[in-house]
């Protein structure tokens, strides 16, 4: 999307967008773009959320505001812990958007470009995601009857998996169900090609849930195996494959000799072309994998699966923290997160009325930073003694003026006229982002931004996290300021291995993002 179209979208003045204030973006498809957005409320209240943007261009086109609202009406009725939320349809002047619930996490095609889990670890996202698109799939209308909901677009790229471990099913921009105000046209095919199931090839069988039962065979075959089942050079070779093709045993692929059997009966199972012969529901396959799971030997939760995440994306949750930072410190811009070029991730800052020189030296002084922080990531020993700590990096404030706040007390920040005595800002941001802040001895949030009258004291700042050295530092409320504090792990604070298959198993192998991994679009 060009930077006329990016300032079209933001309305008003800075980041302003109706009642959020835009972050940055991170993706942006044929239809909408995504944002990742704060929604501010009372006594400091804030939240991140995902807000999809139709395209301005399209915003005049009946048909597609006809899918966009389809879309949100659709997901919003859907409330499961494994389907992600959709908190508002709305309209900022002309441009429609969907606020949905924001997943900090990654995409499972993000985990299987990583390496191959432990089987059990692939049941279980496998079998979260069947349970919340069985909630779709018996969603009922006011008159008690099944609204025949079929997802249509069940891939790696729709199931989305939060560092804590909790897995959400995405997307609903395709689905079909009874009551839509857009209807398909005849013949017309909704989906990604490698994902299908051989009836959505064909126009003259009527597609129900049993699709999306079969889509999740794919997905389970694929991170099970590491391998696509489908995906060929083109399109014309992939849907020869979903109708024609034989369908490998997952056995049969390179490096899975020991797969294990009852996982390879579910696959099986799973991926029958005849709908009569494959599982009817998705609660099915979910109760088969969780008698695997079960089988396995000791159970594996959430919290398992959070582990795994947290050690495989070390570095993405680190280059998270450091790209909102990074938003946060420049109120009146909207970064644009790309991958187009470049050895790392490039932010091009996308303003109303901003110059393009201004915009072009911002993103080459952000890139430029970006790689001499890598590097001296890299640089940096493994092991630091016990006794040493990196300092709280203080750097200039940036608070915008418009959200003047008063501090009661230190924990209660609350909204104020920018009027009276002097005002400072004081900010401060702790990483990891599970680390408590205390001011004074009172918790605060992560990160905490206040505007307060200025005076001639001092304030204890201290900063803890589990398994990491606590840091402490005086804060003046006399100049204020802005401090990004990276706690070091103690030496024996080792997170915990994730649960992983027995050695004849291949491990997962962490590498760092290509150019093609950072930021992965999972709301498109």
């Amino acid at each position: 999307m060009s930077g006329e179209a990016a300032a079209e979208i933001i309305q008003g003045e800075g980041r302003n967008f109706g009642r959020y204030t835009l972050l940055y973006r991170f993706a942006t498809g044929g239809m909408a773009d995504v944002y990742l957005a704060r929604l501010s409320g009372t006594a400091g209240f804030e939240k991140l959320v995902a807000i999809k943007a139709i395209h301005p261009h399209l915003g005049r086109q009946p048909q597609f505001i006809e899918m966009f609202i389809d879309e949100a009406r659709l997901a919003s009725r859907v409330s499961h812990p494994n389907v992600i939320h959709t908190l508002e349809l709305g309209r900022v002047a002309e441009t429609h958007f969907i606020a949905m619930e924001y997943v900090d996490g990654e995409s499972l095609s993000a985990l299987i470009r990583r390496g191959r889990p432990a089987p059990a670890i692939c049941a279980r996202i496998v079998a979260d995601a069947a349970a919340g698109l069985h909630a779709a799939h018996e969603l009922k209308g006011r008159d008690g009857k099944l609204l025949q909901v079929v997802h249509r677009d069940v891939s790696p790229t729709n199931i989305l998996i939060g560092y804590n471990g909790a897995v959400k099913v995405a997307d609903f921009g395709v689905a079909r169900a009874q009551g839509m105000i857009h209807s398909t046209a005849e013949g017309s095919i909704k989906g990604k090609f490698a994902y299908m199931a051989p009836e959505q090839l064909r126009p003259e069988i009527e597609v129900d849930r049993r699709a999306d039962v079969f889509a999740l065979g794919i997905v389970l075959f694929e991170i099970t195996t590491g391998r696509h089942l489908f995906r060929r050079k083109d399109n014309a070779a992939t849907i020869a494959e979903v109708l024609h093709g034989e369908i490998a045993r997952p056995s049969q692929a390179p490096g899975c000799q020991d797969y294990p059997d009852a996982l390879e009966r579910i696959v099986v199972k799973a991926l029958q072309r005849p709908v009569e012969a494959r599982y009817q529901t998705a609660h099915e396959l979910q109760q088969d994998l969780e008698r695997f799971i079960v089988r396995s030997g000791e159970p594996v939760l959430q919290a398992d699966v959070g582990r795994l995440m947290q050690e495989v994306f070390a570095d993405r949750i680190q280059e998270k923290e450091q790209l909102l930072c990074e938003a946060e410190r420049h109120p009146q811009v909207v970064p644009d997160v790309e991958t187009q070029s470049g050895s790392s991730m490039r932010l091009a800052s996308v303003a109303k009325g901003a110059r393009p020189r201004v915009l072009v030296l911002v993103a080459a002084g952000i890139l430029a930073l970006s790689l001499i922080v890598m590097v001296v990531l890299l640089l940096l020993p493994e092991k630091r003694p016990a006794d040493t700590l990196r300092p709280p990096t203080r750097v200039q404030a940036a608070v915008p003026a418009d959200a003047a706040v008063s501090l009661d007390a230190v924990g209660a920040v609350a909204r104020a006229p920018d009027t009276g005595p002097a005002m400072v800002n004081l900010e401060i941001l702790a990483a990891p982002t599970s680390a408590t802040i205390t001011i004074d001895g009172k918790p605060v949030s992560n990160p905490f931004r206040a505007r307060i009258a200025a005076r001639q004291e001092q304030v204890a700042v201290e900063i803890t996290a589990p398994g990491h050295q606590p840091q402490r530092f005086p804060a003046s409320l006399s100049e204020g300021g802005q401090w990004r504090v990276d706690l070091v792990p103690t030496p024996d604070a080792a997170l915990p291995a994730p649960k992983v298959a027995p050695k004849t198993t291949p491990q997962v192998k962490k590498r760092r993002l290509g150019n093609k991994d950072v930021l992965v679009n999972p709301y498109r």
